[in-house]
Order: structure tokens, then sequence, then C-alpha cells
């Protein structure tokens, strides 16, 4: 199922409902060898860092690497 859009809220719209009219729901996903999709990530979970806009699944990746992580979750937390 998909909404047909906000109430009264055109901007609203435009930024989640592409020209075509295909939902952008803000998903990262990928296929697997059947065709099936993975989910990886939202791109709405994006953080700036130092200008660059940076995945938490990329720095939860490169944590891993380090022999002295056992697991790891990165949050954003607005810094004024």
């Amino acid at each position: 199922q998909r909404m047909a859009g906000y109430y009264n809220k055109p901007d609203d719209d435009s930024a989640v409902f592409a020209k075509d009219g295909w939902l952008r729901t803000g998903d990262l996903v990928r296929m697997d060898e059947k065709l099936r999709p993975i989910f990886v990530d939202r791109a709405k979970r994006m953080g700036n860092i130092n200008g660059h806009k940076v995945s938490p699944l990329q720095i939860e990746l490169a944590a891993e690497q380090h022999p002295a992580i056992e697991e790891v979750v990165v949050v954003f937390v607005p810094d004024a």
C-alpha cells in the first residue's frame, strides 16, 4: 500500500514522490543474485562529518575491523 500524498502539502509531496509517481522511501537496497532486494541502510540517516555526507553503516563497517571492537552502532547527534 502507498499513500496518495500529504494533505494540502504539495512541497512535502514533491520531496517524497518521484515525477513518475514512485515513492522514495529513503531505503538503500541492493539486489542479490536472484534479484531479491536486500536492505542495506537508510539514506535519510546520513550524517555530516567535516562537510562530507557519511552513512552510519560506513563507520560501523570500518570500526568492526578493529580487533578490540566486537559490536558497534553509530548514532549521529547534532553538534551546535
